[in-house]
């Protein structure tokens, strides 16, 4: 097999005059490409402003009424669902008998069809019960040794009952501003107490599995966010306890207050695309 040649960067033949004369014309070269303005910039370019400049508005940015950003705080833009039964009586007395209504609620009684069972739950070296006390759900978590020993036993009172109970109920607990599950349900189409879904028998994390931001997005009305923090909660932990109105129309406020503007008037509202209310 023939041995290979070395690759060679220059003709042999080319001598210094050429070679100083063909590197003159690649920097002239060079130098009228750089000198022409580039119809794209790098992104990272930053250019200066000058005085003449015109100052772009947030009109132009956001045109039309309605398309500038939401204010970080719209709290007050809400009414609650009681506000609007006022108007809306009859839709509310279905929304009550609907499961939103019953989504979440305070934890002061056995759900409905427990009161028969025995709240224990087995697990392998450790149980959970339930029980109530002065109005307060308290559920607790006993580990025993092979000889049924107690080794710990730990009980926390539960702050919500989470579920309309047509299939389940869970319970949370706040601590600070976290809040926790219960390793204990109620299942309803069952008629038993087991373990959550989440949990596992002897699971290590007992009372402290998080509940947040995206398991409330299902399951409440309106959540009280800490400092604007997520998966954290003011003190109480909701606005809105069920979803109600609001958590499928938006904020109330504006639509309340522009039907009672021609109600003064006694003149008939605009077309309904204008009613600043979602459906």
């Amino acid at each position: 097999m023939p041995a290979t040649r070395p690759i060679q960067l220059a003709h042999p033949r080319l001598n210094q005059t050429t070679a100083t004369a063909l590197l003159l014309a690649l920097l002239l070269l060079s130098i009228s490409g750089c000198s022409e303005q580039s119809p794209n910039p790098p992104s990272n370019t930053t250019t200066q402003q000058s005085a003449t400049s015109p100052t772009i508005t947030d009109a132009e940015i956001f045109p039309g009424p309605g398309s500038a950003p939401p204010p970080t705080d719209d709290s007050d833009s809400f009414v609650g669902t009681s506000a609007c039964t006022e108007c809306h009586s009859a839709i509310a007395d279905t929304w009550k008998q609907h499961p939103m209504a019953r989504s979440i609620a305070p934890a002061t009684a056995f759900p409905a069809g427990s009161e028969t069972v025995t709240p224990v739950v087995h697990g392998i070296t450790r149980s959970y019960d339930a029980r109530l006390e002065d109005g307060r759900m308290l559920h607790r978590d006993v580990m025993r040794s092979t000889d049924d020993q107690p080794v710990y036993s730990q009980e926390f009172a539960m702050d919500y009952v989470v579920g309309s109970g047509q299939r389940a109920h869970a319970w949370i607990r706040r601590e600070g501003e976290l809040l926790f599950q219960s390793p204990l349900n109620w299942f309803s189409k069952q008629g038993c107490w087991d373990v959550a879904p989440g949990y596992k028998p002897d699971d290590p994390r007992r009372f402290r599995r998080r509940v947040t931001d995206d398991c409330l997005s299902c399951h409440a009305g309106r959540p009280a966010a800490a400092a604007e923090l997520p998966n954290r909660y003011a003190d109480p932990a909701f606005h809105e306890l069920a979803i109600g109105c609001e958590r499928c129309h938006g904020p109330g406020r504006e639509h309340i207050e522009w039907h009672r503007r021609f109600a003064k008037t006694d003149s008939k509202p605009t077309p309904a695309s204008h009613d600043p209310i979602v459906n």
